[in-house]
């Protein structure tokens, strides 16, 4: 059986977005895969997951279209997504 996930629902399976800042906080992150140099783009988006599951989803999910990492927030212990997608980009699919 092949289960499809949107865009969409990648992104709402997260329960917060926010400007990516990765580069002014590279120490509060462990780096668990990256498929292209996402994390230094300051266009990019982050988005924070409860489980390694939903942000497993969503990177598998966002690393087609765009490029993405997943990342682990040493501070909050959570798992985050750095997307390349925009926050214009983003706004227009939540909405």
């Amino acid at each position: 059986m092949i289960i499809e996930y949107s865009i969409q629902d990648a992104l709402d399976l997260s329960h917060t977005a926010c400007r990516n800042f990765y580069s002014e906080q590279k120490d509060r992150f462990e780096i668990h895969k990256e498929s292209k140099n996402v994390l230094s783009d300051d266009q990019a988006m982050m988005m924070f997951y409860e489980t390694r599951l939903e942000a497993l989803t969503a990177f598998k999910v966002l690393d087609q279209p765009y490029h993405a990492a997943m990342i682990w927030d040493l501070d909050c212990d959570e798992w985050a997504v750095v997307c390349s997608i925009t926050w214009e980009q983003y706004i227009k699919i939540t909405e």
